[in-house]
């Protein structure tokens, strides 16, 4: 249910399979304590402009959580919240194209400014 798109069967079938090899106690340490570990204190000191991709319908991290929460911690020049339009949360396996479209927009940047 972490995707809004749907994924090719293989790797739907990967997905369910990576989540059925994880431990109950890790996927409890997981919930517990590694998606409750707060790092907003580091990340001003990332002083790059970023992109940050959010799935417009990401469950998991709302795009409106996205923007209140986490945007404000980035605050090089430059930085943005990009909507990917359909997508979830793991944006990567359903909206490869954005990803990498993303990354290549984020390389043309750097390589103005060299």
């Amino acid at each position: 249910n972490i995707t809004n798109l749907p994924l090719p069967e293989v790797l739907r079938g990967q997905v369910i399979a990576d989540n059925l090899r994880s431990s109950q106690a890790a996927w409890e340490a997981w919930l517990d304590h590694g998606s409750r570990e707060n790092i907003s204190a580091l990340m001003p000191a990332i002083d790059i402009p970023c992109q940050l991709l959010v799935g417009e319908h990401d469950r998991a991290i709302s795009p409106a959580t996205q923007q209140r929460a986490t945007l404000p911690l980035l605050p090089a020049p430059g930085t943005s919240l990009q909507l990917v339009p359909g997508a979830g949360h793991l944006l990567p396996l359903e909206a490869p194209l954005a990803v990498v479209a993303a990354l290549e927009r984020a390389w043309s940047a750097v390589m103005r400014t060299l």
